[in-house]
């Protein structure tokens, strides 16, 4: 038997589901609701299958005040937010899909999460009171970057007198800053492109402009172009390490434009931060704290990063070289590598040996990481 599910459902169940600690809804016709809470996904027994219907009034409801865009039988997939629930927001992405229009809602809580909750390192939070450039947040699907992102922006309002100006498509975490401005606008409702909306940005004096996620080429560049312009620019993007994030940066750009894209890259980059979450398994996990570690890689640009983006002679142009310069040279520089943010997880209790090594791409770095002395900069 359908279920059919209104906004007014809807907007129950996230506050029903976020308040159980899940991250995500699904809302399919053929398989109902279901749940993912660490990362495991789960069906709602009480809602075995959705009206189509329904799921489709529901995405049109999401557009409501859009100027442009919304959810039309030409639409293949779109974003936007859901502010209807209590203590809950959530990001809605919506797709065709062989049975029908399927929405997948992130969960977003009203407040914005400390990076101590989290557990972001201080060395992250000091990268957002640098003057300029680019730093780029990166990670897998669901592996908390926009957390980290809004985290690091609280801290900031927080402590600087400061203009924050956001773009985002849709807007998530709503920010009530304690000192300064934050100037929030939803692509589609508050502005028309983002080429628009970073011009409009570059002239309202901010010290950060922040770009939802980097999608595509056009975006890529509008981030680019302003953090050569002077600002710091910070985005999320998907990649799973430093080496993929520079060079999804990179493919963005078109074959004939990507001698232009290493340039820009190798100039505007301040830092990439790529990120993943592990499930807390050590023996000294409470019951009230996040079970999921956050386990951050973190490549600050200097003269030899600069040269391998670049492709020139001195970097030798080949991003594998990345990985070994992490563990060399760039970790004495005070960079960190993934296996030396699991070995300081082991030590604390908070992850298994077992759990970290099968975490990475060469388990027996973890290894080597644990038989280095122990890094004191890696602390949250």
């Amino acid at each position: 038997m359908m279920t059919t599910l209104t906004t007014a459902d809807v907007a129950e169940l996230v506050d029903r589901y976020g308040a159980e600690g899940c991250s995500d809804l699904h809302l399919t016709p053929h398989r109902g609701v279901l749940t993912v809470k660490y990362k495991q996904t789960t069906a709602v027994e009480e809602i075995p299958a959705l009206d189509p219907k329904s799921i489709d009034a529901f995405a049109e409801s999401l557009f409501q005040h859009h100027l442009e865009g919304g959810w039309t039988p030409a639409t293949w997939q779109s974003y936007a937010s859901l502010d209807r629930p209590r203590n809950y927001r959530a990001r809605v992405t919506l797709k065709r899909t062989v049975h029908g229009t399927a929405a997948v809602l992130r969960i977003i809580p009203r407040v914005v999460p400390t990076r101590q909750d989290l557990g972001v390192m201080q060395k992250v939070v000091q990268l957002f009171h640098r003057g300029s450039g680019f730093i780029g947040i990166a990670g897998p699907t669901g592996s908390g970057k926009t957390n980290t992102l809004n985290s690091c922006l609280a801290a900031l309002m927080d402590t600087v007198d400061s203009h924050i100006y956001m773009l985002e498509d849709p807007v998530e975490f709503l920010h009530v800053p304690k000192r300064g401005l934050v100037t929030q606008r939803e692509l589609g409702v508050h502005f028309r492109s983002y080429e628009d909306g970073i011009k409009d940005a570059k002239g309202s004096h901010p010290r950060v402009i922040v770009i939802g996620e980097i999608r595509d080429g056009e975006v890529a560049q509008a981030a680019l172009d302003a953090a050569l312009s002077g600002h710091l620019v910070v985005s999320t993007l998907h990649a799973n390490s430093v080496e993929d994030a520079i060079a999804a940066m990179i493919a963005f750009y078109p074959a004939d434009k990507q001698h232009l894209a290493r340039t820009q890259l190798a100039q505007a980059l301040q830092a990439i931060v790529v990120q993943s979450l592990v499930r807390k398994d050590g023996e000294n996990v409470s019951p009230d704290e996040l079970q999921m570690a956050l386990v951050q890689e973190i490549a600050i640009n200097d003269r030899e990063l600069e040269g391998t983006i670049r492709g020139d002679a001195n970097g030798g142009g080949a991003l594998h070289h990345v990985r070994s310069y992490l563990r060399s040279a760039g970790r004495r520089a005070g960079n960190v590598p993934f296996e030396d943010s699991l070995a300081h997880l082991v030590r604390a209790g908070k992850v298994t040996r077992e759990t970290a090594a099968a975490s990475l791409r060469d388990p027996k770095a973890l290894t080597e990481a644990l038989s280095m002395p122990i890094r004191t900069d890696l602390e949250a």
